[in-house]
């Protein structure tokens, strides 16, 4: 096989590997599956959770990639393997879910762990997670709790067009990225 010139590969997913279904189509796997063959370190950064990502990139023959979610919160090997985790304190975490939004305008949403809550029913959103079956659950956040809190994200409650606001914890610095990413390539 030709050596390629690159080493790695970073990639978001909405808008570039996932197509305009939000789903992996048969070209963009059939890519990853020839990279990942070719030794090329597969890297996906991107707002969505990692269960969410884990899933869909599963449904391909890729077999190790570093997963860089919840717009850099956390980092994952496709294993599950916890590379970096920037999770919000709980009590920060539970005061930002319970600013005073108009929630006929505002829609609060939160990655906790392994769950999306979301404080009101958004159908519109089934379609962008149809590949991953990665849905929310509507809670009340007054009296849900803060753990494990990734990310906190707002949605407007009535747009097509969907623009998240994101609080995260940290800013992840590719400094401290860089020293937990396994290599299977010896980068020179």
């Amino acid at each position: 096989m030709q050596k390629l010139p690159y080493r790695a590969i970073v990639s978001d997913m909405d808008g570039t590997l996932l197509n305009g279904d939000h789903v992996v189509g048969d070209f963009t796997a059939q890519t990853l599956e020839r990279l990942y063959d070719s030794k090329v370190d597969i890297v996906l950064a991107t707002g969505r959770n990692y269960f969410d990502v884990s899933s869909i990139l599963k449904k391909t023959k890729v077999k190790e990639a570093v997963l860089i979610t919840s717009n850099g919160a956390q980092a994952h090997n496709l294993q599950g393997e916890l590379l970096l985790n920037n999770s919000l304190p709980e009590e920060i975490a539970y005061q930002v879910m319970n600013l005073p939004f108009d929630d006929t305008r505002v829609c609060v949403n939160s990655y906790q762990a392994d769950g999306w809550f979301i404080n009101k029913d958004i159908p519109e959103l089934y379609k962008y997670h149809k590949d991953s079956g990665f849905m929310y659950d509507v809670v009340d956040f007054k009296q849900h709790h803060g753990r494990d809190t990734e990310k906190v994200f707002l949605l407007p409650a009535h747009r097509q067009i969907w623009w998240n606001w994101n609080i995260n914890c940290a800013i992840v610095s590719v400094r401290k990225l860089a020293s937990p990413i396994p290599r299977r390539v010896a980068w020179k």
